[in-house]
């Protein structure tokens, strides 16, 4: 009998039961690679995407013209510093 109140001890050695059902799954699945995992994939049956709003592409909801007054917004803020540097 063990001091721990223990009168016996089995340790089973499960390295290759591991490798066989967690990390070779995990490999062919690209989401395991030196330690760190890695998302596969996403799945959702509430999912808020709408591919009709996410897509710049002619039809959709978004304007190419839009685009012109915020790249122009943008600009201004950029030209700023160096309009105030020649003004004096």
């Amino acid at each position: 009998m063990l001091k721990i109140g223990v009168s016996k001890v089995v340790v089973d050695d499960v390295k290759e039961e591991f490798v066989k059902h967690y990390v070779f799954p995990m490999l062919r699945a690209n989401t395991v690679y030196k330690g760190n995992a890695f998302v596969a994939g996403r799945k959702s049956r509430s999912s808020l995407y709408d591919p009709d709003v996410a897509t710049f592409e002619a039809g959709g909801e978004y304007r190419q013209a839009d685009a012109e007054g915020f790249i122009r917004l943008n600009a201004l803020r950029l030209r700023l510093p160096r309009l105030k540097k020649i003004k004096g």
